[in-house]
């Protein structure tokens, strides 16, 4: 038995393993600081888990599933004043949010749903985290996830000039 995280070759028989979130370890224990500290801020990030999420904001109005050959992926849709928030989860894990304004009338019972946080520029040490992060061999390749690193990088050293 061989695991990857990339695609196998066509002539050999590949099966997708599923590791269900949250299941080894308790639900704070090993999360990584920004996802802890979302939850307190009470707002979804990328890299939460269903129960995150939850813990976060709390539970949906409406779910929308969907069984790929990946696995799944559901949106979660919270509906508040003027206000929709899309979660998207791939296999259990945030991977996208979409927030729109104006998108209804408003209601005789309001849902608060999270603000933006304030801005704050990144600390010499969260920008050197992305560096390790953009360092690590098994980075190497995903050249999505790298640019989006460069990314973030490039925003902090020109937040804190």
């Amino acid at each position: 038995m061989v695991y990857q995280d990339h695609p196998c070759d066509p002539a050999t028989r590949a099966e997708p393993l599923y590791i269900a979130p949250g299941n080894v370890l308790g639900p704070s224990e090993g999360r990584p600081r920004h996802i802890l500290a979302a939850i307190a801020a009470k707002r979804p990030v990328l890299g939460m888990t269903a129960s995150e999420l939850e813990r976060a904001i709390g539970k949906p109005q409406r779910i929308n599933l969907g069984e790929y050959e990946g696995g799944t992926r559901d949106q979660r849709v919270y509906e508040g004043d003027m206000r929709k928030l899309y979660v998207t989860l791939t296999n259990g894990i945030v991977t996208a949010i979409q927030d729109t304004e104006g998108s209804r009338a408003p209601t005789s019972t309001p849902v608060a749903l999270p603000t933006a946080p304030a801005r704050r520029c990144p600390s010499a040490n969260d920008m050197r985290n992305i560096e390790v992060e953009m360092s690590k061999l098994e980075h190497r390749g995903k050249d999505r996830l790298l640019a989006e690193l460069q990314r973030q990088l490039g925003e902090a050293r020109a937040c804190s000039r």
